[in-house]
């Protein structure tokens, strides 16, 4: 059994191993955290490949191997892609004057006869 004196002591010298530990694996950690956030980004942009209605089964094998072989840069490319191509269509604009119509707002058009 410790005696007081003697526990301190062992405390004393636990907490030096313990901070060494903890800061020699501190690259480990940086590392892994790393790799598990690419990881999660590349998982991410797959399900939204896997998703995505507007490409065929070819175009979707391709942008699943360049995701996964060129890991990040792949990754943000087919992101990218896929921001592009799923934007919202714009809504019709109502105010279109087809050709040979007068707008109450602007005189008629005179054009030249050649």
């Amino acid at each position: 059994m410790l005696t007081r004196r003697s526990r301190g002591t062992a405390q004393k010298r636990a907490a030096p191993q313990l901070y060494d530990k903890v800061f020699m694996n501190f690259p480990f950690f940086i590392a892994a955290s790393v790799l598990l956030l690419v990881g999660a980004y590349q998982v991410w942009i797959t399900f939204r490949l896997a998703k995505a209605v507007e490409y065929s089964r070819v175009q979707k094998l391709s942008q699943f191997a360049l995701i996964w072989l060129i890991p990040i840069l792949g990754a943000a490319v087919v992101h990218f892609v896929l921001a592009s191509s799923s934007q919202p269509e714009q809504p019709a604009d109502r105010a279109f004057i087809r050709q040979g119509e007068n707008h109450p707002d602007y005189p008629p058009f005179v054009g030249h006869d050649d």
